[in-house]
């Protein structure tokens, strides 16, 4: 199989992008830097009357309103004495930082304990071969939800049953990493992402407006789109894959047989503690349903309701986090891996502990988002596209596909979707809502334009893992692997899945149907 042991002659120029895009600030000392320019610019705009006025929305109301947006200077003493003091607030009333670190802990107790990748592993084992490549891809689009377990775990899993199978391992490993990031945006169930992005949104908008952004906004599109992007990614597989991927050629591989020995070292108690694990997930779903179900129902909101607003809505995040742990306790005390409480208080710990780069960049972000907002230089730039777009007549069409291409071109430098939400949201979010589509809508189109592209990102930090996994597999007598195989390899995949998802987005906008519960498609 010579294509195997051959590099594509791409790799040289991912190779120079990648050293190029290397040269970029991190995360923490680019928002900074937003922020002084920022503060910068809003003195000559502001001494020179920069202003306009125009029609929009109120998001309260759905009306159209007239509005003048006026750039002000917050390059003052005074201003900056206010931040000083209001600084601590600021960052713990930020959104995504309180919902993460709940996310977290509960994800962390799971993950330590074994829970998680024994599910995947007890998933993957009782699938039979002809449905195997739909259940990883499937697995691994929805494998945000299972944190770094879906990466981590899911990938070497997967190889080394695919080569069990007699199935390509190289397959195995592309399609884990493919589904987990160019579909990160496609989940069944609502997770850390959500929850996130969310968080960001809610925090450009007004107080009212606010009120009706949750992290399952977009879940009725993310849902659907775990299925669209799982047969996206079969197409390829079965129709257009790499010469490398072909899914039975494993005979030609020639793989050392030692670095098939998944199951060394498995703890012999694993069923045990699934088993209590599983008892224990229906209890909790029953107790959920016990309290959501019936009329008066403590999870239940005024009058009864359930969306957009009730303490079940509310505290969505933190039962599918309570299950986590509790779940991550009973599989880790029955399957032997815990001895105390004390052990898991120690994952949760970890847990918080694996995001702290998350909570330094998330400073930036407040000073960033704070500045930006305070000087209405986002709100001036969203109202300029606005006027811009409505003096050349342009359709809410043209609006959606330019920001579509835009954070899709943006991906390919800066590989958080959450940094780029940032930067993005309070720009895209008043210019889209003047345009008649809801804060709900622009989230719902601004992850599509993220996601898929992240698969060939040449910063994306689990390139790394995926090379090594590579190497690990690759046949007797092949050179490395190096950067450009991967992004090669993936190529195809992330392309399809861009193409289903846009696809699918212009069926939400022509049947105009609700992004989530509780939420519409336009704001009127």
């Amino acid at each position: 199989m010579d294509g195997l042991a051959q590099q594509p002659r791409s790799s040289n120029i991912f190779d120079r992008l990648e050293a190029i895009i290397n040269r970029l600030p991190e995360p923490f000392t680019l928002l900074l830097a937003l922020a002084a320019l920022t503060a910068l610019a809003s003195f000559p705009l502001a001494a020179t009357g920069v202003s306009l006025s125009f029609s929009t929305i109120d998001p309260a109301t759905g009306q159209d309103v007239a509005k003048t947006v006026a750039i002000e200077n917050i390059l003052n003493a005074g201003y900056f004495a206010d931040l000083l003091v209001e600084f601590p607030k600021l960052l713990v009333g930020f959104p995504p930082i309180a919902l993460t670190l709940v996310v977290m802990m509960g994800i962390s107790v799971a993950e330590h304990s074994g829970f998680l990748s024994s599910v995947i592993h007890s998933l993957m084992r009782r699938v039979p071969k002809f449905a195997v490549i739909s259940v990883v891809s499937f697995l691994a689009i929805n494998g945000d939800v299972f944190g770094d377990a879906a990466m981590f775990v899911l990938m070497p899993l997967a190889a080394t049953l695919f080569y069990q199978m007699g199935l390509n391992p190289w397959l195995g490993i592309i399609l884990v990493f493919v589904g987990n990031t160019a579909g990160f945006s496609a989940s069944l169930v609502i997770n850390q992402t959500d929850t996130v992005l969310s968080g960001i949104t809610a925090s450009v908008l007004p107080p009212e407006a606010a009120a009706n952004v949750s992290p399952i906004m977009n879940w009725y599109f993310n849902a659907f789109s775990a299925f669209t992007a799982t047969a996206a990614m079969l197409v390829v597989t079965y129709f257009f894959v790499p010469s490398k991927l072909q899914p039975n050629l494993v005979g030609e591989l020639e793989i050392e047989p030692e670095v098939v020995d998944e199951e060394a070292g498995r703890s012999g108690h694993e069923g045990r503690g699934l088993l209590a694990a599983g008892i224990f997930s229906l209890l909790y779903l029953a107790a959920i349903l016990v309290m959501l179900l019936p009329e008066g129902g403590a999870l239940r909101g005024e009058g009864g309701q359930i969306v957009p607003k009730s303490p079940f809505m509310g505290g969505i995040v933190v039962l599918i986090s309570l299950y986590f742990a509790l779940s991550g306790i009973v599989y880790g005390w029955f399957s032997g891996r815990l001895k105390s409480l004390g052990e898991a208080a120690e994952w949760m710990k970890n847990g918080i502990s694996s995001m702290s780069y998350f909570l330094v960049v998330a400073a930036a972000a407040v000073i960033f988002l704070k500045l930006f907002n305070d000087s209405h230089i986002g709100e001036y730039i969203g109202s300029y596209g606005v006027v811009m777009l409505q003096g050349i007549q342009a359709s809410p069409g043209v609006a959606i596909f330019l920001f579509l291409l835009l954070v899709s071109v943006s991906n390919l430098f800066i590989i958080s979707g959450s940094v780029l939400w940032i930067m993005y949201a309070p720009i895209f979010v008043p210019l889209l809502l003047a345009l008649g589509y809801s804060p709900a809508a622009t989230q719902m189109i601004y992850r599509i334009g993220d996601a898929p592209l992240n698969a060939i990102c040449p910063v994306n930090p689990f390139l790394v893992l995926v090379i090594g996994l590579l190497n690990k597999w690759r046949p007797k007598g092949a050179e490395a692997v190096k950067v450009g195989t991967p992004l090669m390899l993936a190529m195809p995949y992330a392309l399809a899945i861009l193409a289903v998802l846009v696809i699918q987005l212009v069926f939400w906008v022509v049947f105009d149907l609700p992004p989530g519960p509780g939420v519409t498609l336009m704001a009127r």
